[in-house]
């Protein structure tokens, strides 16, 4: 006697099957925040170079993004409520794009520096998690696990690409056209997907009849809940520890391969293969 299937594989199937080119959408416009992040490492020699910085300036502005994240994620998530997933999504591309591209103008000045990494780090708050993971836990409940898991590895694809194509870039062409040739180029190779295959179920409910608007809603608590949770802290101090350890390697690993005989292309690739693993940790 043949054996029964295992009804309990068919719902995360079924989803996968209705919905995988959202999650494909979600983990390509995921990778534009990694754009910036991944390319900087290949920018700090020229930018020494051009204006006489330390490694420790170039990187400044890394504080300010982290501050503008914890005060911009909030209102994010009600611009979210207010305009929905699609609306900030098409825009925040575009958006960090251009902000990316605005690096090019750096003059040596410290200050207009940390004014081009706020201007980024304010537009880069439509491209970050809760954009794509929100679009993907509004179509996937059986499967969310992995349809997160797909997801949230668009920012390791992104730091296997963006190593070695920024130092190809700026070793032939410059490092001040590379920043609109990445950033713009970026944004607009991801906003071609995304524009077609980017929809939550909130986006697909208002955009034509047939599609139920009611969709399981992720519970959650209030504010005043989380900030007396102890996991809540937990994590905000286990989320410090690994970004802070992955960043640090990813932005200075090329600096780190040159010092030791590396060629720029060799530690870029290197480097590469260092951003794949956080895919598949």
């Amino acid at each position: 006697m043949a054996a029964r299937p295992d009804m309990s594989d068919r719902a995360p199937a079924a989803e996968w099957r209705a919905h995988w080119s959202l999650v494909l959408a979600s983990m390509l416009g995921f990778m534009m925040i990694g754009v910036l992040n991944f390319s900087l490492g290949p920018f700090m020699a020229p930018l020494e170079k051009s204006f006489g910085w330390t490694l420790s300036d170039i990187t400044l502005g890394m504080p300010i993004y982290a501050g503008v994240s914890i005060i911009g994620q909030p209102l994010v998530g009600r611009l979210i409520d207010l305009w929905g997933l699609r609306r900030i999504a098409l825009i925040g591309l575009p958006l960090t794009g251009g902000a990316i591209a605005l690096f090019a103008t750096a003059n040596g000045s410290v200050i207009l520096w940390l004014a081009l990494w706020l201007l980024y780090s304010l537009a880069a708050q439509l491209v970050l998690t809760p954009v794509w993971s929100s679009a993907v836990a509004s179509e996937f409940e059986a499967g969310r696990g992995l349809a997160f898991a797909a997801t949230l590895s668009g920012s390791g694809l992104c730091g296997f690409i963006i190593p070695p194509v920024s130092t190809a870039v700026i070793d032939h062409f410059g490092w001040r056209p590379a920043f609109p040739i990445l950033g713009l180029g970026a944004a607009a190779l991801l906003l071609s997907v995304t524009v077609f295959l980017f929809h939550s179920r909130r986006d697909r409910a208002k955009s034509g009849p047939g599609v139920p608007a009611a969709a399981t809603v992720p519970t959650g608590v209030s504010a005043v809940t989380a900030l007396r949770s102890r996991t809540f802290y937990k994590l905000i101090l286990a989320i410090i520890a690994g970004y802070t350890l992955a960043m640090a390697i990813s932005m200075h690993n090329l600096q780190l391969l040159g010092s030791v005989g590396q060629t720029r292309s060799h530690a870029a690739w290197i480097t590469a293969f260092f951003g794949l693993s956080r895919t598949t940790k």
